[in-house]
């Protein structure tokens, strides 16, 4: 050095492919020699020393590099130098370095083959296994140790028992296979597959290859698979996916471009990563303080990971990366080297860097012999739902879980959706289908409304269920596999209005059978459409009436349900149940439960009624237990539900089509029989029972629906006959009274007891 400055040569290449990170490094050895300088420059030896860089901007080739350390040197009297990143850049200025015997550092990822004379002894190598580069050190660890963290991860959490391994064919992907390789005995996994591919930035010429290995990599079903990557791994996923091959972890080395896949690259695990800014260690506490003294930033205090990203964001309007704070800390590197030196000697300094053991916010650094950095174990990350990298190992730097098996291809996308499975499609068609059967079904009651058997039936009342049935098969169109806010409100709505309306028509009916048959009075009494129809509007005025108070307090609200981590395919939206919902939902049900109970006491007590043809005593009693039992159904699917939604919805469906369709084709279908056969023919299979009384209007309305002329006419026969039977009653009472006294006249007598036995037979 001369006039207390260091001077610190800089080689950055201004074209290629690695000009944005030279760009990030450059800034962090500014950030550096502003920093330092600002503290009072590197002390050696007592003297302070401000620092200088000269930074020489070349080609992106290893010659234009080789050249440019050899200006820097030569020219610029340079005393340590920063050389650019990745290898084949880099290692052309470091071999010239060490020719002109000028410290300096790499900045990439040390292949052992790079720093480790092998028995050929190529250039600059003098003894085998010896140090090939004297006065060089990497920043980064070996690239044989980029696996290590991950593949004890695998081992460790995860039971992993079989692995295979593949990689491109040069020095650097080998290295990192020969270092898995190494991991993978000695964890006790069991390899399956090793086999090395084309190196090539062309696609299309490595494609045949990485085909091969997927079809391989199906057959041999492997738990994990290893790759040593620059540019196949692009390749690999893409052919994984369209060959739909799944494997439960793919395990890829950096420098790998995975983020270009976007969503595809989600659960990927990339090895080699040197550097986050959320890195912590187990020197920081949770205020991302007590960090050692050696790290700070331009005002002077203490740093950690974090402080300085956002530090660099501010200077620069960009966040630093792992290669910008590989820019600071090599700056750090050369400061730490000269204060512990005390001396500017290469021999002195490269001592000083090769006792390095220092722990801190720029990573870990402890060089070996070899000037490899051992200290630095890496980071493995992995690509989450978000297509965010997240730490995973090791564990003192974890970020977020560790995701394995990784989900299969085809379970990484929601599906949810209006009817996207079949057998929505299928339910709905159905349902369509009974709504088209019940509408014909109120066609034909329309058109032969007035055949004696429809009339019989009621036909006001039968249209009523029918179309209930109807409100009731609309409620699955909004009772799907997938819904919204709406939907789960519109799903309340029609299954209470409908069900009010189908058993609200049924027990009409059965109410009126009964007041008929049951009642026991000798008096003459209308029951008509009139006096029956409020009940059916009582019992739905109070299902609106609830559903009304329940939408106000609690509107419908559709919930997503994530039914296992990870797998969004299984991710869905059902309707959300709250507090009020629960209280509104047991209200109705309670009502409904209610006209239930009811209504089967009244199926009860018409039920051993004889089946005569115009009461349908049993038809609607079957109709109202048919309707209760499917009911019944829906209800325990809904609360104890089904390990598989799709089955539930199903099930649920059909019980919901199958419970009114039922009951209704139980009401009409002997019905349909009936109106085959003339009335002679009903007249003669019912003989001069109480059917054909009721047949014959003798109960009017009882029965069916006779004209108001008809119904006044037999009420007037009806008194006549009654007051005749008094006016008897009162003449034998009469002559009764004589034998008393004792006028008796046998005749008389004989006529009375015959009158008698007459009037007996009348009543």
């Amino acid at each position: 050095g001369a006039q207390n400055v260091i001077r610190i040569g800089s080689v950055l290449p201004t074209e290629g492919s690695t000009v944005n990170d030279h760009i990030l490094i450059k800034n962090g050895q500014q950030m550096w020699k502003d920093t330092v300088n600002a503290r009072g420059g590197i002390r050696v030896n007592g003297t302070n020393y401000n620092v200088e860089i000269i930074e020489l901007g070349t080609a992106g080739n290893g010659d234009a590099v080789a050249n440019a350390t050899r200006h820097l040197i030569d020219n610029e009297n340079v005393d340590f130098v920063l050389l650019p990143v990745t290898t084949h850049l880099g290692l052309p200025g470091a071999i010239v370095a060490n020719d002109l015997k000028v410290n300096s550092l790499l900045p990439s990822a040390a292949t052992p083959s790079n720093y480790i004379c092998d028995e050929t002894l190529s250039y600059p190598c003098t003894l085998p296994f010896g140090r090939r580069l004297k006065y060089t050190s990497s920043l980064i660890q070996p690239t044989t140790r980029f696996m290590v963290e991950a593949l004890n991860l695998l081992a460790v959490s995860n039971n992993v028992k079989t692995i295979a391994v593949y990689w491109e064919d040069i020095a650097f992907t080998r290295s990192i296979a020969e270092g898995a390789l190494r991991s993978i005995e000695f964890l006790g996994m069991d390899l399956v597959y090793n086999k090395s591919i084309t190196f090539s930035s062309n696609a299309t010429r490595v494609q045949p290859e990485i085909d091969e290995l997927i079809s391989v990599l199906k057959e041999k079903k492997p738990d994990v698979v290893l790759g040593g990557t620059f540019f196949s791994c692009i390749a690999l996923l893409e052919t994984a996916k369209r060959m739909n091959y799944n494997a439960n972890a793919f395990l890829l080395s950096r420098p790998c471009p995975i983020h270009n896949l976007g969503k595809d690259s989600r659960y990927v695990m990339v090895a080699g990563a040197n550097w986050d800014k959320r890195l912590r260690s187990e020197r920081y506490d949770e205020n991302d303080n007590n960090v050692p003294y050696h790290h700070f930033i331009s005002n002077g205090t203490e740093t950690s990971p974090i402080l300085f990203n956002n530090k660099y964001l501010d200077m620069y309007g960009m966040e630093p990366g792992t290669v910008g704070m590989i820019g600071y800390s090599a700056g750090y590197i050369i400061q730490y080297a000269y204060e512990t030196a005390n001396s500017f000697d290469a021999d002195k300094l490269q001592e000083a860097i090769n006792a390095i053991d220092i722990t801190g916010f720029c990573g870990e650094y402890e060089f070996d012999q070899f000037g490899q950095n051992l200290g630095r174990s890496g980071l493995t990350v992995q690509l989450d739902e978000n297509v965010e990298y997240q730490i995973i190992a090791p564990l003192f730097a974890v970020t977020d879980q560790f995701v394995y098996p990784a989900p299969k291809w085809d379970e990484r996308e929601t599906t949810y959706g209006w009817y996207k499975y079949t057998s929505e499609l299928v339910i709905l068609c159905m349902v369509a289908s009974v709504i088209l059967i019940t509408l014909g079904l109120i066609v034909w009651i329309l058109i032969f409304h007035n055949h004696i058997v429809i009339r019989a039936s009621q036909p006001l009342f039968v249209i009523l269920a029918l179309v209930g049935t109807i409100v009731m098969y609309c409620s699955i169109f909004f009772w799907t596999l997938h819904t919204d806010d709406v939907h789960c409100t519109l799903v309340r709505w029609f299954l209470a209005i409908g069900f009010g309306l189908t058993y609200g028509a049924m027990f009409a009916r059965i109410y009126r059978i009964g007041q008929i048959f049951l009642v026991k009075s000798l008096d003459v009494f209308k029951v008509t459409n009139m006096m029956i129809i409020p009940i059916v509007a009582i019992i739905v005025s109070i299902e609106i009436v609830i559903l009304t108070l329940w939408t106000i307090v609690s509107i419908g609200q559709a919930e997503l349900v994530e039914e296992a981590p990870f797998i969004l395919s299984d991710d869905h939206f059902t309707c959300a149940t709250s507090t009020r919902d629960t209280i509104f939902f047991a209200i109705l049900m309670l009502f409904n439960a209610g006209v239930l109970v009811y209504g089967l006491y009244w199926v009860y007590k018409i039920w051993k009624l004889k089946a005569i043809l115009y009461n349908e005593s049993r038809s609607i009693g079957f109709a109202v237990y048919n309707l209760t039992f499917f009911i019944i159904i829906i209800i325990v699917i809904q609360v104890f539900g089904s390990s598989n939604r799709e089955v539930a919805f199903v099930l649920r469906s059909v019980c919901l089509i199958l419970g009114p369709f039922i009951s209704i084709l139980s009401l009409l279908i002997p019905r349909m029989y009936y109106m085959t056969k003339s009335e002679e023919e009903l007249k003669k299979s019912t003989g001069g029972s109480t059917s054909s009384r009721v047949m014959s209007g003798t109960f009017g309305p009882g029965g069916f629906d006779t004209s108001e002329n008809e119904l006044q006419q037999k009420v007037d026969t009806l008194e006549k006959s009654n007051a005749d039977l008094k006016q008897r009653l009162a003449e034998m009472k009469r002559k009764l009274e004589k034998v008393s006294r004792g006028n008796f006249v046998t005749s008389e007598v004989v006529h009375a007891k015959g009158s008698g036995d007459e009037s007996d037979s009348s009543v």
